[in-house]
């Protein structure tokens, strides 16, 4: 994980398939986390297209986490997208409008980053597995 999530305070976005987290954090603790239900990938399973209607909902959230964060002292903001965006042909159009509507810039991971932040995250080092069942995807 990026250390400089630890360093001073800063946000977390995490754009899923059906919501958008926010983890807020100052002096190397997580202070809070939020989301907001957006459902970016409706219709994912019909179509390699995100919806129009769900960008700008998913646009919206991440917009108002990115100023609730920046309220709150933010020095840093990141925003990490994952299989709804990863495997969506007009990503770099959701991309472009998350960016146009709060000045933020998307980093979308691969399959095997979200798996080990997911491990990094619920086992913290420790011995053991988890199970991270997605709206596009899941990792074991």
């Amino acid at each position: 994980m990026n250390n400089e999530i630890f360093r001073g305070k800063s946000a977390v976005i995490d754009v899923g398939s059906n919501s958008v987290r926010l983890m807020f954090v100052a002096g190397g603790k997580v202070l809070y986390k939020t989301l907001e239900t957006t459902r970016l990938g409706e219709g994912l399973a019909f179509s390699s297209r995100l919806k129009p209607e769900a960008m700008e909902r998913t646009a919206a959230a991440i917009a108002t986490f990115v100023t609730r964060a920046k309220a709150e002292g933010a020095e840093k903001v990141f925003a990490y997208a994952t299989a709804a965006v990863r495997e969506a042909e007009n990503r770099e159009e959701f991309c472009a409008l998350v960016c146009d509507s709060c000045g933020v810039s998307l980093d979308v991971i691969g399959g095997e980053e979200e798996a080990a932040l997911g491990m990094d995250g619920a086992l913290k080092g420790a011995d053991g597995a988890t199970i991270d069942v997605g709206g596009a995807s899941t990792e074991i």
